[in-house]
């Protein structure tokens, strides 16, 4: 017993582990604005996140709390970094956010597209950020504001108008949807010379009830035919077979119109 005991321990401090980027996400679908709680499932030794949430914005926390402020489908990527490396975890349309409101169905045909929401949409699903997934094949969306004279560039943020008609080019056939303001209606205010108008309502109708509202000081209405690429044939106030104002308007369409006077056309 005289000398002292000593217990030797092997003392070692493990290796660093290369990163491996996983990451889950509650709720993944919601109607705006969506609050997004995402949970970082990563392995290895890690010391720094990055999120980007597909929307334009990011984070650096390990476990955030994102709110999605508009309509679409998201892709959502985490960066891990750590002493032995970085590692990422793209997933694709991982987050949907849908709108409030009434629901409208619009068709966007192979080519151009001369659309227009029949009625004001709802607060935060009103701009053309709803077309984000669409695949333009690099083409600009575009409106002709008759003030101006000339065509206008849509960007992202741009509200869209009812009774407004708006041009995008579409690669392919889409459904889309828009969401429809369940209290108002809206308005397009046109002036002397050629408008860029929508179809005013959630149904098809006839011309001169759509133009009721400007009188005499309307001439004449210009469609355009998305699945034939072509212009339809123009009606004329007042006018007959083929060029007859009872011909219907169809609803979700963009139309020229050529008016004499200012006036308002009200959306159905």
């Amino acid at each position: 017993m005289g000398g002292d005991n000593v217990d030797e321990l092997p003392l070692a401090i493990p290796d660093s582990v290369p990163p491996s980027a996983s990451f889950e996400a509650e709720p993944r679908t919601g109607s705006l604005p969506l609050t997004v709680q995402f949970r970082d499932t990563s392995l290895g030794t890690i010391e720094s996140w990055l999120w980007d949430f597909g929307d334009g914005t990011s984070s650096s926390e390990q476990h955030p709390l994102h709110v999605y402020e508009n309509i679409g489908s998201y892709n959502v990527n985490l960066t891990v970094t750590g002493p032995k490396g970085s590692d990422a975890e793209l997933k694709l349309s991982y987050i949907t956010v849908t709108g409030t409101g009434n629901k409208y169905n619009l068709t966007l045909m192979p080519g151009w597209n001369f659309f227009t929401p029949p009625k004001s949409l709802s607060p935060g699903s009103d701009t053309a950020a709803l077309f984000g997934s669409i695949e333009t094949s690099g083409h600009s969306i575009f409106e002709f504001p008759n003030q101006t004279w000339g065509w206008t560039k849509v960007n992202r943020d741009t509200v869209l108008h009812p009774v407004t008609g708006y041009w995008i080019y579409s690669k392919n056939r889409v459904d889309t949807t828009l969401w429809l303001d369940p209290v108002s209606g809206g308005k397009k205010t046109v002036e002397p010379g050629w408008n860029a108008i929508g179809s005013p309502g959630i149904g098809p109708v006839k011309a001169n009830d759509a133009m009721s509202t400007l009188g005499d000081s309307w001439t004449y209405l210009i469609g355009y035919d998305d699945s034939m690429q072509k212009y339809e044939d123009v009606i004329i106030r007042k006018g007959s077979g083929i060029h007859s104002d009872d011909r219907l308007l169809k609803s979700g369409h963009g139309y020229w119109l050529y008016a004499t006077g200012a006036g308002d056309i009200y959306a159905a």
